[in-house]
């Protein structure tokens, strides 16, 4: 028995909107991941003093509390970061290979990080809107969440799109089964 039966036509990365726009979505995240997300990780001495100051930029800008996990919120955002660095990261860069080749393997490794990344950005949003933060506006709060949602819907939208394809493809390959 054949399971996911790999079948390549490849109308073109353009001719695929929703590939299109997941494409971008990745390349997008590669940029903010290394000039925003992940610089609290980077050693010191090799940290630019440019992406410092980006960093503080957007601090002071966003006042985002979770970004600023030196002083809080601790442990369980600065381990979301470690997951940015260590396995979404590299999965942009699979997923944006993937999907330019209209490859299908790339739908599983794509719903699994969809579904990690939902349910982290939803433990974010949670956190922003429920958690009293002193130095923080309503307005503030409700900008960050609107920075936020994006990183929640998109994922979302991947995770019923992954679903939908796998069950496609399971479905052909019980029929030709």
């Amino acid at each position: 028995m054949k399971i996911l039966q790999i079948k390549n036509d490849n109308p073109g990365l353009m001719k695929r909107p929703v590939d299109f726009l997941y494409t971008c979505y990745f390349i997008a995240r590669i940029f903010v991941a290394l000039l925003i997300d992940l610089v609290p990780i980077y050693p010191e001495k090799l940290t630019l003093e440019r992406l410092t100051k980006l960093q503080l930029w957007y601090l002071s800008t966003f006042k985002d509390p979770l970004m600023g996990w030196k002083s809080y919120p601790g442990g369980w955002f600065f381990s979301f970061i470690l997951c940015e660095a260590f396995f979404q990261l590299p999965l942009f860069f699979y997923g944006i290979q993937g999907l330019y080749y209209n490859d299908p393997r790339v739908q599983i490794p794509i719903l699994i990080y969809a579904t990690h990344t939902a349910t982290t950005v939803f433990a974010c949003l949670f956190e922003l809107i429920f958690f009293n933060v002193y130095f923080i506006t309503l307005k503030d709060k409700m900008i960050l969440v609107f920075l936020y949602l994006p990183f929640f819907i998109i994922p979302c939208i991947m995770i019923l799109d992954m679903v939908s394809r796998l069950k496609h493809r399971l479905i052909i390959d019980i029929k030709h089964n």
